[in-house]
């Protein structure tokens, strides 16, 4: 993935905002959800159910980029 550079700040709509907290409070609990489930002696996370949830929080990343403009106009 390349890295965007540029000296405008990013704008994010409402939408985007929203969208972004959302992944980040998901991967937030998945962290601790893996964490407890480990060192509970619980190793059975579904590895099918962990790649759906990455691939759906990488959806919710990819809107909020296409929806982000640069404030000097995109």
């Amino acid at each position: 993935m390349s890295r965007m550079k540029s000296n405008h700040p990013l704008v994010l709509s409402e939408d985007g905002e929203e969208r972004l907290l959302r992944v980040a409070h998901a991967t937030a609990c998945l962290s601790a959800l893996l964490s407890a489930s480990c060192y509970g002696g619980n190793q059975s996370v579904s590895g099918e159910g962990v790649a759906a949830l990455f691939s759906l929080l990488s959806e919710q990343v990819e809107e909020v980029i296409s929806q982000t403009s640069l404030s000097g106009g995109a």
